[in-house]
């Protein structure tokens, strides 16, 4: 009969690493499967430890293994893949001269001015903030129009 020996069992984390990558936007699967995606980051990985990859604007999330590595390169093995959602997309109640749009989790929530791309704000929590935020704005700047007609 064949068997394992205990010496070859143990707990994952005594073994092996999981790393957590978040990924920038626009990087898609094919270029995370290169060997030379990973090549800074290359010192930091060994054989047999995975990576979790987060799109940082939340369209997927990769599970990657470790295969092998070397100087400059790093092969890994795409053990699952999610797409998680579709683009995160401004409300239908928004003025279409602005965008809310989910940035990763580095800038998260944020309202962009679609004229000329300018942020009016970033690091917001919720989709809602980021609503609420942009209502504030649209009645502050009609209020301010007023006052100026007025004059």
């Amino acid at each position: 009969m064949v068997h394992i020996t205990p010496n070859r069992v143990m707990t994952h984390e005594h073994r092996h690493k999981i790393f957590f990558a978040d990924v920038p936007s626009g990087h898609i699967l094919t270029q995370l499967m290169e060997p030379a995606y990973w090549a800074h980051v290359g010192n930091k990985l060994n054989l047999g430890d995975e990576i979790i990859a987060l799109a940082e604007d939340n369209l997927y999330r990769a599970h990657l293994l470790v295969l092998g590595k070397g100087t400059g390169w790093v092969q890994v093995f795409c053990l699952k893949f999610d797409e998680l959602t579709k683009p995160f997309e401004m409300p239908v109640d928004a003025d279409t001269s602005y965008i809310i749009e989910h940035s990763g989790n580095m800038h998260k929530w944020r309202v962009r001015r679609r004229a000329d791309n300018h942020v009016l704000v970033s690091q917001l929590k919720t989709r809602d903030e980021a609503v609420a935020f942009l209502r504030q704005h649209m009645t502050t700047l009609t209020r301010d129009s007023r006052k100026i007609d007025a004059a």
